[in-house]
């Protein structure tokens, strides 16, 4: 019998707005959900290697071969501390960790589908460059939040960060079109997202993890245990249009996924 692929989206829907400034935003003054993560410090690392690092400007390494790779290896080593930490969480709820598959390609075939790697990092670098995570007044042709009657705030002043101002796309759209699905019975997935600018201690990966565990929806998608893999993108820059010229800046994308074939 025929499988027919299902995707389940419900999650992408009910995200809650992850943006993150010099301040911490009002949801992260929230008390943190039980887990020995949750009141890390962020000035150096804590629990897991690189969590305390910040990402540099190429102008920070010396204009040589190995100044590109250590620049380039930057990300990879932010990405690998998120990892860590979630699986650190995951463990302590008692839920599988996650991986995050490295896609290779053979000499003679076609180039793997990017999947969620792809599809997190082609977010957040348009997230970077057109700094659309404000206020529908800062950014108009922004897509709005829905306002949740449950909080103080009226978040239908802000814009989505999910979605892209410029392609109207969602997370689930990014994923298929970057490849993510192809081949399953049924998949799922689910996007967090933080930036922040101005203060080192809150563009570290450990910061941006605390900042998702401190909210109902994030810490929802990093305990799930339906997911499978996580893929994470790091990029210079913030995508808050109030940062103007602040440093350090950075914009952390985070991808689930659960493919069942």
């Amino acid at each position: 019998m025929r499988a027919t692929r299902t995707s389940i989206s419900s999650l992408v829907i009910a995200l809650v707005v992850a943006t993150g400034s010099a301040a911490l935003p009002f949801e992260a003054s929230q008390a943190v959900a039980p887990s020995p993560i949750g009141s890390g410090k962020t000035h150096r690392d804590t629990f897991c290697p690189n969590d305390g690092m910040v990402l540099q400007p190429r102008s920070a390494f010396p204009n040589t071969k190995i100044g590109q790779v250590n620049y380039n290896l930057q990300s990879s080593k932010m990405e690998k501390a998120i990892l860590c930490l979630v699986n650190w969480d995951r463990r302590y709820v008692r839920v599988k960790p996650l991986v995050t598959p490295k896609l290779l390609g053979r000499p003679g075939r076609p180039a793997p589908a990017r999947g969620l790697g792809g599809a997190a990092y082609d977010h957040a670098t348009a997230a970077a460059q057109l700094r659309w995570w404000g206020t529908v007044a800062q950014y108009p042709s922004c897509t709005p939040r829905k306002d949740d009657p449950g909080t103080i705030l009226n978040e239908g002043t802000l814009c989505d960060p999910h979605i892209n101002p410029v392609t109207d796309s969602t997370p689930q759209e990014r994923a298929e079109a970057a490849g993510f699905g192809k081949g399953c019975a049924r998949s799922a997935m689910a996007e967090n997202v933080y930036t922040a600018y101005g203060d080192a201690s809150k563009v570290t990966p450990l910061a941006a993890f605390t900042w998702w565990l401190r909210s109902d929806g994030h810490r929802a998608n990093i305990r799930d245990p339906r997911f499978e893999t996580m893929h994470v993108k790091v990029v210079l820059g913030s995508a808050d249009p109030a940062s103007g010229a602040a440093t350090p800046a950075a914009t952390f994308v985070q991808m689930f996924g659960m493919c069942q074939r």
